[in-house]
């Protein structure tokens, strides 16, 4: 299968009812937390987006992430997916995915194409209401990261993304200070929790439905 055929199989399974809070809750860190998912919390909180855009790289599709720079804040340091919060100048939630991108890892928003959108999914540690974007390139990106946010750029292989061995559980730290054991993504020794993971599990999810070369580790 060629990227072009990846890509609208793709296209096609995001126009289907998404697998939603299903898929992301195989990640939550704390089951406790579900009792945040109520409507009065997302209308109260803060909005943001974030932009899974994949490209291929001879036989493999791969997808960055960042890793954040240490601050005093709730995601310090963590592997996160590029985006932010939404700006007033921004016409949607789409467009704040695309900005963001480009201001943090430098890929311009006119090579993006997006192709649909996962399910919003709400971060009770910094009271986020944050909408994941599905995007792809047609070409190899350059990256020129924004060295006040990103500490680094890692490019993900989807065939590790799928591969059930890279699920796992790790103790992690949360920003209060206290550990927490929690599922995770574990890909060539980087960890990937909380609610990246959580998109990156409803993302899977729907990946495995997708019959492609691509995808088999």
């Amino acid at each position: 299968m060629y990227f072009r055929d990846f890509v609208e199989e793709l296209k096609s399974a995001l126009k289907k009812p998404l697998p939603g809070r299903e898929a992301q809750f195989q990640m939550i860190p704390d089951p406790s937390v579900k009792t945040f998912y109520h409507e009065t919390n997302f209308m109260n909180a803060k909005k943001g987006a974030v932009m899974i855009v994949f490209f291929q790289r001879n036989k493999d599709v791969i997808f960055p992430m960042i890793k954040r720079q240490d601050y005093e804040g709730v995601h310090s340091g963590q592997i996160a997916l590029p985006g932010g919060k939404k700006d007033p100048s921004d016409v949607d939630f789409q467009q704040t995915a695309l900005r963001e991108t480009f201001e943090e890892i430098g890929i311009h928003e006119h090579k993006i194409h997006v192709i649909g959108k996962l399910s919003e999914i709400y971060i009770p540690p910094s009271n986020f209401l944050i909408y994941p974007f599905v995007g792809v390139l047609y070409e190899e990106p350059n990256y020129y990261p924004d060295l006040n946010e990103v500490a680094d750029i890692y490019e993900i292989n989807v065939k590790d993304l799928m591969n059930p061995a890279c699920i796992t559980k790790q103790n992690m730290k949360l920003f209060n200070g206290l550990e927490v054991s929690t599922p995770c993504f574990n890909i060539d020794q980087k960890i990937i929790w909380g609610g990246t993971a959580m998109i990156l599990s409803e993302m899977r999810t729907i990946l495995l439905n997708i019959q492609s070369h691509f995808l088999s580790y």
